[in-house]
Formats: structure tokens, C-alpha cells, sequence
């Protein structure tokens, strides 16, 4: 299920009320303006996530997003993060066999559990887990640093790490 939006209007990974749901950019508009947004673009995404979670059987949720390597003069010491909740089993055990995988595949990079964000924070995951217990949803965030994006081998690393992901994810 691929968003479609850009979270420079509205992040999809942030419940309707969070207070970065709108970014710098969008939350200047007018209240109709994000009001729209929400209906046409948000809502739309996470009434569609809920009912795929909804449906017979595990639900297996990998996010991918990227992070800036330097945010606010600080230097993240991660180029590849796994995001998940370490109490919720079976999802913990599904992320370390993921994380497993990656540092075999990877071992010259920087690869941790939970950073560079925390993966309890308040997001699209976060609130389901909440919804649907350990069995039924299986929910991570894969976090990329931009610097490995941009560089030249990132079409041969991409391609890797989706074979590495694929391997492990059941």
C-alpha cells in the first residue's frame, strides 16, 4: 500500500491530531486547506490501512522511510534503523530475524534496533498496535539514512536490501 503523498502536506504516518501531522509548509494553510487534506488524502489512507489489518489472517506492516544523517547539528550514528515495539512478541522476534538478516547482508554499515527514532512513537503503527493485538498485526518501520539513498550505489543496495527483507519476512 504505497501513500501517494508527499509529508511535506500531510504525514501519513501521523494520527490526524499529532502535532507534526502537518509539516512546516502545510500547517500555515487555512483550516479548510488542512481540513482537506485530511479528508482527501489522510483519512482516506488509514481508513484503507485499517480495513487491509481487518482482513482474515496476520497482518505484516513494513514501513519504509529515510532520515537526514545530521538533524539539528547532530550526527546520527545509524545508517540503517529497524522500528518496533521490543514487548510486543511475536514482532520483536520477527524485527530481530529482520535485523539479523540486514547485518549479515551489511556488515559495514550501522544497523540498530529502534533508532533513529524510537519505535513506539506516536505513529501509523503505534496506534494500530493499539487496535489489533500481537498476532494479528506484525508492524516495523524501516529507517534509511538519505546519504546511503544518495550515493551511487544505491540502486545495487536497494535491490539487496529488498532481497534481504523478502528472505526474512515470514
Amino acid at each position: 500500500m504505497l501513500g501517494g503523498a508527499t509529508r511535506l502536506l500531510v504525514d501519513l504516518n501521523r494520527p490526524a491530531g499529532h502535532p507534526r501531522c502537518f509539516s512546516e509548509f502545510s500547517k500555515t494553510l487555512d483550516r479548510d486547506d488542512r481540513a482537506e487534506l485530511l479528508e482527501t488524502i489522510h483519512q482516506p489512507y488509514w481508513q484503507d490501512y485499517e480495513a487491509r489489518v481487518s482482513e482474515p489472517g496476520r497482518c505484516v506492516h513494513l514501513a519504509c522511510h529515510s532520515f537526514v544523517p545530521v538533524l539539528e547539528g547532530r550526527q546520527r550514528l545509524v545508517d540503517i534503523g529497524l522500528l518496533f515495539d521490543p514487548g510486543r512478541e511475536p514482532e520483536a522476534g520477527w524485527c530481530r530475524r529482520l535485523l539479523d538478516g540486514l547485518r549479515l547482508e551489511f556488515p559495514f554499515f550501522r544497523i540498530h534496533s529502534n533508532q533513529p527514532y524510537r519505535g513506539t512513537s506516536s505513529g501509523l503503527g503505534q496506534y494500530h498496535r493499539a487496535r489489533f493485538g500481537a498476532d494479528k498485526l506484525l508492524s516495523a518501520e524501516l529507517e534509511i539514512s538519505q546519504a546511503l539513498i544518495e550515493s551511487a550505489s544505491w540502486p545495487r543496495l536497494r535491490s539487496r536490501l529488498i532481497d534481504v527483507l523478502v528472505a526474512r519476512l515470514f
